[in-house]
């Protein structure tokens, strides 16, 4: 079956290296403008989806975000540049996309996270489409040019048109002391949180199939999945698995799978305007909301694997219970659609299992932790008995000779001190006798 791609829309996600709030990236560059809703678009969304969800994703005209909320910002800028992908699958002619925007998206935790906003050619040629899509999300294998080897493809020799698009993303990333470059920027920078870029694909199409939305959504060769000579074909039962657990439908004209790594939406016929709810609302609220959790996840399961023998779990673990109580939403709409493709996404990028595990190492080492401080106070504890007791036993003895006329320092002086000293150690060994005996009982 050929199946016609007639719209292609598609935003580039990853998380950027930087500490950097958007007031600072507004001053640094004019070309980037705050997306704040107006009362009106914010009451109006409220009427789908609960207003504590959108409070966690937008800022709104005169109204005061919750302290946790704070710095939580929307950025833009529109970019309109028309690029070419050259490599010899695609031919002469290379492959022509338009970048048309990058967003920037500011959470709390210092998470910044970003879109690049692209579109294709309608009737583009869908096996081309997954291939070139897999060299833009591979920053860390095809983005750095590599002087060592002359032969080795990259972004940077053979799509200049895109590079020069995306750098205001680098510059972001640079650090400055003074008029000195601490920090100068990398395309890795633009993944600090895993290897490739994630994809929120939306395609208008000629016909639905299942086979052309897991190629599309997988960037696999088209036609491999009933391709056994294919080394990308899947099997048939971890293809009927994605397929049954992975997509959503809830109309005859659409379908989306839910991935690791992007959602893929396929839409036959109608208009590509009619899409518009997936820009506007799908990606914009529910995928970004999920993106940040995800993203959160990442790292503070990084910190917990360097920072657990520094005594940091603590933080850690009030750092994703704040998360979860702000962030973590188990309905978010009053509208059945809304909450079928956030579940849908959750399942995908494998949020709430991964939240879990990571909840549960955490409570176990902060119960290590507290174990551990016990044991420290125990120590200090006995310390400080003993020096009472010896404290005790001196003055006990210095009462005793003063009231018998004993000087110190004499014989019967030293006697009792001995007698003393001794009830003091039979009362230390019934303690310990008496311990034991209840041990024993207990087993």
């Amino acid at each position: 079956m050929n199946i016609e791609i007639q719209c292609a829309h598609t935003y580039l996600c990853g998380h950027l290296n930087t500490k950097k709030s958007a007031s600072d990236v507004e001053r640094s560059d004019s070309r980037w403008k705050r997306e704040i809703w107006d009362d009106k678009k914010y009451r109006t969304t409220c009427n789908i989806y609960y207003e504590s969800f959108i409070d966690s994703l937008v800022e709104v005209e005169g109204r005061k975000p919750q302290d946790f909320y704070k710095g939580t910002a929307h950025l833009t800028m529109e970019i309109n540049t028309h690029c070419q992908l050259r490599h010899r699958r695609f031919g002469e002619i290379g492959w022509n996309f338009m970048v048309c925007s990058l967003h920037l998206f500011f959470f709390p935790y210092d998470i910044c996270l970003f879109a690049i906003e692209i579109s294709e050619d309608p009737g583009c040629d869908p096996d081309k489409l997954t291939f070139a899509h897999n060299l833009l999300r591979g920053v860390n294998e095809y983005y750095e040019p590599r002087p060592s080897d002359p032969k080795s493809w990259s972004m940077h020799d053979n799509a200049p048109e895109y590079i020069k698009a995306i750098t205001p993303l680098l510059k972001i990333c640079e650090v400055v002391d003074g008029e000195r470059v601490v920090h100068v920027p990398r395309y890795a920078d633009l993944t600090c949180t895993g290897n490739k870029l994630k994809a929120f694909q939306i395609f208008r199409v000629s016909d639905l199939s299942d086979e052309f939305l897991y190629e599309l959504g997988s960037m696999s060769p088209i036609g491999c999945v009933n391709d056994p000579k294919s080394n990308l074909s899947p099997s048939q039962d971890y293809f009927e698995h994605i397929m049954a657990n992975n997509t959503i439908s809830a109309f005859r004209n659409w379908k989306a799978l839910a991935l690791f790594d992007s959602l893929t939406v396929i839409r036959k016929d109608g208009e590509c305007t009619d899409m518009k709810h997936w820009h506007d609302s799908y990606f914009r609220l529910i995928y970004i909301h999920a993106y940040y959790q995800k993203t959160l996840l990442f790292v503070v399961n990084n910190q917990f694997r360097s920072d657990v023998a520094n005594g940091k779990c603590e933080n850690l673990l009030h750092q994703m219970k704040e998360q979860e109580h702000w962030y973590a939403f188990s309905n978010i709409s009053y509208n059945f659609l809304p909450q079928m493709i956030y579940q849908a996404i959750d399942t995908g990028l494998e949020i709430a299992s991964e939240r879990e595990q990571l909840h549960h190492y955490l409570v176990q080492e902060a119960e290590r932790q507290e174990s551990l401080n016990e044991r420290r106070f125990g120590k200090l504890l006995s310390i400080l008995t003993i020096l009472t007791v010896l404290s005790a036993l001196y003055d006990g003895t210095s009462l005793v000779s003063e009231i018998l006329g004993i000087s110190s320092g004499s014989c019967p002086y030293r006697w009792i001190a001995a007698v003393l000293s001794g009830v003091v150690v039979l009362i230390f060994m019934w303690w310990i006798w008496s311990n034991y005996y209840k041990r024993r009982n207990r087993l």
